[in-house]
């Protein structure tokens, strides 16, 4: 579940990432900006503009490039993290299942075998549906 929670926190992140980034930059409290907004209107102003607000963008967008790997590097590690740990689960349950059987052999008492047997089937058919369910993910 720690995947979801994380995911959640990516979003959060991501949302407004961009104008956040470039908003205070399109200020004339920005230096460069100021600059540009005192030149005369003309060519020269409109290149200079759009080559600063250009350069703003690609800035706002490696940023965001950058958060979003790390994210998503986060949210893959939580992911095999978890998988492991469920695969170790299934593991440890079927050994148990493995050992129960047997000493399911070397017992002469039939029905009690075939009860044994049957209730161990079952869990390992569990087993399996938890395996599926984990290679959906």
């Amino acid at each position: 579940m720690s995947f979801f929670i994380n995911f959640g926190n990516l979003l959060k992140e991501i949302d407004g990432s961009i104008e956040s980034e470039i908003m205070p930059k399109i200020s004339i409290d920005n230096r460069e900006c100021l600059e540009i907004l005192e030149m005369d209107k003309g060519k020269s102003k409109k290149k200079r503009m759009k080559s600063f607000m250009d350069e703003k963008s690609i800035s706002a967008l490696r940023k965001l490039k950058s958060n979003l790997k790390n994210g998503l590097d986060n949210a893959s590690s939580n992911i095999s993290e978890t998988l492991d740990n469920k695969f170790e689960q299934i593991e440890i349950m079927t050994k148990e299942k493995i050992e129960k059987l047997e000493i399911l052999k070397s017992k002469d008492d039939v029905e009690k075998t075939q009860e044994t047997q049957a209730g161990i089937a079952q869990q390992i058919c569990v087993s399996n549906m938890m395996l599926e369910k984990l290679k959906t993910l």
